[in-house]
């Protein structure tokens, strides 16, 4: 979003798709009745109210970051869980069904807790 503020496109954003499907709807919605070439301050602020509201594990899927319980962990774990987690193809729900198939499989007993 902030990168968005920075130019003058107004869009719906192009992580719209990675979102849980209550917060897809929500943005989705808060951006259904914008039109090209409008001030698009409201939709960005209201956009960006909903990505913070996000629990950590969730923005962190999203937007990329590595979730905190892979710091200690290989470099081919956390290989493992970026291929799901940039996965385009995968809504959210199936990322997280999956990020959770794989960390029965390969994670400690601690980075287990922490997931």
């Amino acid at each position: 979003i902030e990168a968005a503020k920075s130019s003058n496109n107004c869009a719906v954003p192009p992580f719209v798709g990675d979102l849980p499907i209550a917060e897809n709807k929500e943005v989705l919605s808060i951006w259904k009745d914008y039109k090209s070439g409008e001030d698009c301050s409201n939709q960005r602020r209201e956009t960006q109210q909903v990505i913070d509201d996000l629990p950590d594990e969730v923005r962190a899927m999203v937007f990329g970051r590595l979730p905190s319980f892979l710091n200690g962990a290989s470099t081919d774990v956390k290989k493992m869980f970026r291929a799901i987690m940039y996965n385009r193809t995968l809504n959210y729900d199936l990322k997280k069904q999956e990020l959770s198939k794989l960390a029965e499989e390969i994670l400690s007993k601690k980075q287990l807790a922490e997931f």
